[in-house]
């Protein structure tokens, strides 16, 4: 027996709950990322008005830095790219998944109609 108090969204509810959460938690780190990111920024002005490091020093610095670490840094997100796309991919592979499924099964003879009886091949 089922039980038919149960609320049929519950489960719906409780996902989008979650995935709130995670919403919140990437903006809150995204904004300590960027307080982190104008600290740094401050303290490399600051210094420079200070005369250490000198503006040339800091243009050299700052072109060798992009380009040794410039290409690690387009492979990393290259790779988010790729692995985000091929997470979508999944979730919809397994929503078709699921739809076929639903669909192999209301095609057999032996499962529930619309009315909710079942019919059965007589032979």
């Amino acid at each position: 027996m089922t039980d038919t108090t149960a609320d049929p969204n519950a489960e719906l509810v409780d996902e989008l709950k979650a995935n709130w959460e995670r919403f919140k938690d990437v903006v809150s780190r995204g904004g300590e990322l960027q307080a982190l990111v104008w600290g740094d920024y401050v303290d490399l002005v600051t210094g420079l008005l200070n005369g250490r490091p000198t503006w040339g020093d800091t243009s050299r610095m700052s072109w060798r830095f992009a380009y040794d670490e410039g290409a690690k840094l387009m492979m990393g997100l290259a790779s988010l790219g790729i692995g985000y796309t091929g997470d979508v991919m999944q979730l919809v592979r397994e929503y078709e998944v699921r739809l076929a499924d639903e669909f192999r099964a209301a095609a057999r003879p032996d499962t529930a109609d619309a009315g909710g009886k079942e019919s059965k091949k007589k032979g």
